[in-house]
């Protein structure tokens, strides 16, 4: 069978080139990285036909919120101790091995969520457990630890257990978000995850620096965004149709309003008109 779910929206109103309100896939990914875009449209689908909208408020906070703020920060606040103090080296044992057995036991109901197709339900569910993760943390303190002894094996075991746990997330973030999860296994040292891999905590065994893995969607990309899809809409409405659009900055603005629909009247070559069309052919090679 053919699995489908409902329709897509933007900002809550239907898609539609008459309105504008639509933005080119090529437009997007000029601007930025699709595993936001794949991450949050999982927090979005379910088994159900529902239409997603696509709000671009709603989508910065939750990928800020979810991606970097709780699951990537594992990793970021964990290696650094182990990068720094421990020479790249993972513990020979956890801190915490009962609450990675935790993960791994939850992580079989997950695998049902996927098979199921209750994607939402399933991110809601590792979200969970990257809160958990991050409470471990703020409740072992490793920063206040290393300011006694920053060699102290106890910092190396639970930094490895966090480690191990931030792991667990990614591999069952793979089906949703695999370019990310492929950066976290060259950080591991792994080979490419596939599920089993969360039964294999990693232990005595070097770690890469921990480099910036995904960054935050900051309000300008988000700006961008938005204008490129308001100079869409103005070109579909006035009756061109683009074919790719590349990163572009300047205002739509009414002017460039009056440029576009004075091209498209026919204009000897010293009039007005004709030289609106001079202004704006620059832009030309992006459609």
């Amino acid at each position: 069978g053919v699995f489908v779910h409902g329709f897509l929206t933007l900002n809550g109103e239907k898609m539609s080139k008459s309105r504008g309100t639509f933005i080119l896939a090529k437009t997007y990914l000029d601007n930025l990285d699709p595993e936001y875009l794949r991450y949050y449209f999982a927090t979005k689908l379910g088994p159900g036909v529902d239409d997603v909208d696509l709000n671009l408020e709603d989508f910065k906070q939750r990928v800020n919120s979810d991606l970097v703020g709780k699951f990537i920060n594992i990793g970021s606040r964990s290696a650094k101790f182990i990068n720094k103090d421990f020479n790249n080296a993972l513990a020979s044992q956890l801190h915490n091995p009962e609450l990675e057995k935790e993960f791994i036991t939850i992580a079989s109901s997950i695998k049902v969520l996927y098979e199921a197709r209750d994607f939402n339900k399933a991110m809601r569910e590792i979200m969970l457990l990257a809160d958990k993760a991050n409470q471990y943390v703020d409740k072992m303190q490793p920063w206040v630890l290393s300011k006694v002894n920053p060699k102290d094996e106890v910092i190396q075991q639970i930094c490895t257990t966090s480690l191990n746990l931030f792991r667990i997330l990614a591999i069952m973030l793979t089906p949703v978000t695999p370019e990310l999860t492929n950066k976290i296994a060259a950080f591991f040292k792994d080979d490419a995850y596939t599920w089993n891999s969360i039964d294999e905590p990693v232990l005595e065994q070097n770690i890469n620096q921990f480099k910036s893995l995904l960054g935050r969607i900051e309000d300008q990309s988000i700006d961008q965004l938005i204008k490129l899809v308001n100079l869409v809409s103005l070109i579909f409405s006035e009756g061109f149709f683009p074919i790719t659009l590349s990163k572009i900055d300047f205002p739509v603005t009414k002017s460039f309003c009056a440029d576009i629909s004075c091209a498209r009247a026919p204009a000897s070559e010293d009039s007005d008109c004709a030289k609106s069309v001079r202004l704006i052919s620059p832009f030309s090679s992006l459609f």
